[in-house]
């Protein structure tokens, strides 16, 4: 069975327990269920976003590039610096998370800082040049200058990123360039030059006019330059967004990066929706972090150095922020050791053998992991050189200077790009993740069929004899109102019942339904009189007795139908679904063949009553008028033929019937004929309920 059916199934079973003394072990299915709902949506994930997480300066964006093919066209040759369409350098270089992916245009997409956070951005950086620029007068007044604003206390307090623009390098730089100066000293000269007699809260209001935040309003930026191709127009309008030197662009919280696959080939795997770049990992508290790191779609890649891994942050993340319990985060936490300039080869005790490196290094992991308590699958560990398959040459060139002195530095060039290489170590890379991601998908699996197992195990041990003992007092209530229902028809103890209250005088009543019944005037009100006194031999035609049959069962009818749809009522199954079938099945039972035959049976039982009185007696069908001549009660039909005819001699006729039939005691057979077969009728059904309670 699907989870998903299993999962709709269980929960509708347990649903119908309403006994309160389980509710612990209620608990328990539903977290178990609750947890197969978990493991279904993971296993029916099939695109994930990679995510990679690091110190500043720890090769997050140069990792990107290379694993994604983002680097220039026709390196051979060229000087090997800068090779990559994102900007890379030692550290603090990326200001903004970026998210990189296929789209149908090349296109950058912008997500802007709210514009509060902005101004205290630029706030905070102003007032630390402000403090330089005082400082370096030596004015110890310089703090008087600096007006209390409520505003900014305020979202200095409760925001996280309030300090952000103090230690930023990034975040300054892009304010640095929008407004328009090149360091923080040519800042710093700025504000003693021009507006050193200021006070500081004047000077920061300049400055936000000078940036002009309410017109940095773009927020796409298309491809759409003929001069460059799309990679160079990628590099330079990157950088320029990620310098700040985009006159209508302000300072970005996210920057999403579409790739028209048509013109760029970015070879990101099929189960890679996107790649985000985060910022670099400073802050003891990073909430933006931990939502991606425990987020269900995301795949974590934690860059580290060979020197020191997995170092202090990794080891927060690791330690801190993922739980053992979490093992549907674990999984999908990969490190990548980034390897550069033979260092695997240079490990202590390798010997110049890179797979010997490799292999100390994992011993040296597997131990911090088992001695730190780290919560991390060893077998995610990724050794990854980006510059595997560029081969580079130092060669010396000489430069003359302004002054005519002669310059003779070394430069590194690329001497060999191997594409099939590279290709090759992407792929490998790749399919490793992919490899853990399917074996982390066939543990859920496993757990899933465990879970169902027990989950079905705890309904049979715990539920169902809680559901069955609340079935069967429910059963019993039902019994109790039918039972009530059918005393009201036959009587119980002193009580005589409505069939007793009807068929008291069921003598008078039929006679004279007959005798005033229009639609029999010619037909039974006379042939059975004329027959009583010309035709005493045939009987075959006397109508009387088949008029008890048609009277017998609409009377039946009448009383008994309110008492049926009673009866049908009560048979609801409620708060018991799982009951319902069985119900149905009554209430069928009762609507279609047995209440038929229940009034048939009446009809028929009487009918054969008002024969008998007048023969008598014996195992002969009724419905043979032979039979009835034959058996004749001798007595009762020659006091009928006695009967004189003339005026009023009908009626007479029926007096005479009716006190024959008070000497037989009709109405007392008839109703304890009738009684009897309610009775049976009713008891069926409760019957019925009792063998469903004797199977619970």
């Amino acid at each position: 069975m699907e989870i998903d059916s299993f999962i709709s199934e269980y929960r509708k079973k347990i649903s119908d327990c309403s006994d309160k003394s389980l509710s612990s072990d209620l608990k328990v299915l539903n977290d178990d269920l609750n947890r197969l709902q978990k493991i279904n949506e993971l296993l029916l994930r099939d695109k994930y976003r990679l995510v990679f997480i690091g110190k500043p300066g720890s090769g997050k964006t140069t990792t990107i590039c290379h694993y994604l093919g983002l680097i220039d066209d026709n390196l051979e040759g060229r000087e090997f610096t800068n090779i990559e369409l994102f900007n890379v350098a030692s550290g603090n270089t990326t200001a903004f998370e970026v998210h990189y992916s296929i789209g149908g245009q090349t296109r950058f997409y912008i997500y802007p800082e709210k514009q509060e956070y902005q101004k205290l951005m630029i706030r905070e950086y102003c007032e630390y040049v402000w403090e330089l620029a005082k400082s370096s007068q030596n004015n110890k007044e310089f703090a008087k200058s600096l007006k209390n604003d409520e505003e900014f206390s305020k979202l200095s307090q409760n925001d996280d990123r309030s300090d952000r623009s103090k230690r930023s390098t990034e975040i300054n730089r892009i304010i640095r360039n929008m407004l328009g100066v090149q360091s923080n000293d040519k800042f710093k000269e700025l504000i003693i030059s021009d507006y050193f007699d200021l006070d500081f809260e004047s000077f920061y209001q300049k400055m936000l006019v000078k940036i002009d935040l309410p017109h940095r309003t773009c927020q796409e930026i298309v491809y759409d330059d003929s001069n460059l191709s799309e990679k160079e127009w990628i590099k330079k309008t990157f950088t320029n967004i990620n310098y700040g030197k985009i006159t209508n662009v302000s300072i970005p919280k996210r920057v999403d990066v579409f790739f028209n696959p048509m013109n760029i080939d970015i070879d990101i795997p099929d189960y890679i929706s996107e790649v985000v770049d985060t910022r670099g990992f400073e802050e003891n508290e990073r909430p933006d972090l931990r939502k991606l790191i425990h987020d269900d779609d995301t795949i974590n890649i934690l860059i580290d150095k060979v020197s020191d891994v997995p170092n202090e942050k990794l080891q927060k993340i690791l330690g801190e922020w993922v739980l053992k319990e979490e093992k549907d985060v674990i999984p999908k936490i990969f490190i990548f050791v980034k390897v550069k300039d033979n260092e695997l080869e240079n490990v202590n005790e390798a010997d110049g053998d890179a797979e010997k490196g490799e292999q100390i290094k994992r011993e040296e992991i597997q131990q911090k992991v088992h001695n730190w308590k780290l919560n991390y699958n060893l077998e995610n560990t990724l050794f990854w050189d980006s510059y595997y398959g560029i081969s580079t040459e130092n060669k010396t060139i000489t430069i003359k200077t302004k002054d005519g002195n002669i310059k003779k530095p070394k430069k590194t060039y690329i001497s060999e790009y191997d594409e099939e290489v590279i290709i090759s170590e992407r792929n490998r890379i790749s399919e490793h993740i992919q490899s853990n991601i399917d074996n982390f998908k066939e543990n859920l699996k496993k757990e899933a069929e465990e879970l169902k197992i027990r989950v079905e195990k705890l309904y049979q041990d715990i539920v169902v004899p809680s559901l069955n003992k609340q079935q069967a007092d429910f059963l019993k209530k039902k019994i109790i109102s039918l039972e009530t229902l059918r005393n009201g028809l036959i009587g119980f103890g002193n009580s005589c019942g409505k069939i007793k209250e009807i068929f008291s005088n069921y003598s008078s009543k039929f006679w004279h339904s007959v005798k005033y019944s229009t639609s029999n005037k010619n037909g039974i009100r006379w042939n059975s009189a004329k027959k009583t006194t010309y035709v005493a031999g045939t009987w075959d035609r006397a109508q009387i007795y088949y008029a008890s049959y048609d009277y017998s069962y609409n009377l039946a009818h009448n009383i008994i139908q309110s008492y049926k749809d009673s009866l049908i009522n009560y048979l609801n199954c409620e708060e018991f679904l799982v009951l319902k079938p069985f119900f149905d099945s009554c209430k069928d039972k009762i609507n279609n063949i047995s209440y038929r035959e229940l009034l048939n049976s009446i009809a028929q039982k009487s009918h054969n009553l008002l024969v008998d009185i007048f023969t008598d007696g014996g195992d002969w069908d009724h419905s043979e008028t032979d039979n009835i001549m034959k058996h004749r009660d001798v007595d009762s039909w020659s006091s009928l033929k006695k009967v004189e005819t003339g005026n009023g001699y009908y009626g007479r006729l029926i007096d005479k019937f009716i006190e024959i039939m008070e000497q037989k005691q009709l109405n007392d057979k008839i109703q304890d004929e009738v009684i009897k077969e309610v009775k049976d009728f009713f008891d069926n059904i409760i019957n019925l309920l009792k063998n469903k309670i004797s199977n619970l």
